[in-house]
């Protein structure tokens, strides 16, 4: 391919090679992770907002009063399980092209996202429940950032003789 423009000449697969479509796959793939990553945080965000004394706790007793803002809690809770189950994390992490030293922190915050998710409950306390949530919000970033090859926030860097590492779990490992 030679750009019109810059006369700058670059290869590109065929239309409608295999090449061409697992590229187009990928493309597709990493914007349709990006929007659903997105959505995720929207819904923890507003689920936080929702949280109160009459749609957690206690009020979380009222989940089955139609229109009740326990009942879309309960919803949002639910968009954020189903959104954030192993087999679909699991799936994303799969498809991931990291690895080495990210790839083991994306392990370390899915299997903290994983228990995190699971202690949701809409009953427990209120200000517990936001705490919660927002844990659910840190470890999620942190487990699509590993993903995406980017080093998450928290984790310590450091760079030896131009090569960086990351600490994970008490080792060092070279990015």
């Amino acid at each position: 391919y030679t750009d019109p423009q810059t006369g700058a000449h670059s290869m590109r697969p065929i239309a409608g090679s295999d090449a061409a479509k697992k590229r187009e796959k990928q493309e597709f793939g990493e914007i349709g992770r990006d929007a659903g990553v997105k959505n995720v945080v929207a819904t923890i965000d507003r689920a936080i907002g929702q949280v109160d004394g009459f749609s957690a706790g206690w009020g979380g007793k009222l989940k089955g009063l139609p229109s009740s803002d326990a009942k879309t809690l309960a919803a949002d809770l639910s968009t954020i399980r189903g959104n954030l189950a192993f087999d679909r994390l699991q799936e994303m992490r799969n498809a991931s092209t990291t690895g080495g030293a990210l790839g083991q922190v994306s392990n370390i915050e899915l299997g903290l996202l994983e228990s995190t998710v699971a202690g949701l409950d809409q009953e427990m306390d209120p200000d517990a429940l936001v705490e919660r949530l927002n844990l659910v919000k840190q470890h999620y970033s942190r487990f699509t950032d590993a993903l995406g090859g980017s080093v998450p926030e928290g984790y310590d860097v450091r760079e030896v003789d131009g090569q960086q590492y990351i600490k994970v779990d008490g080792q060092w490992y070279p990015l």
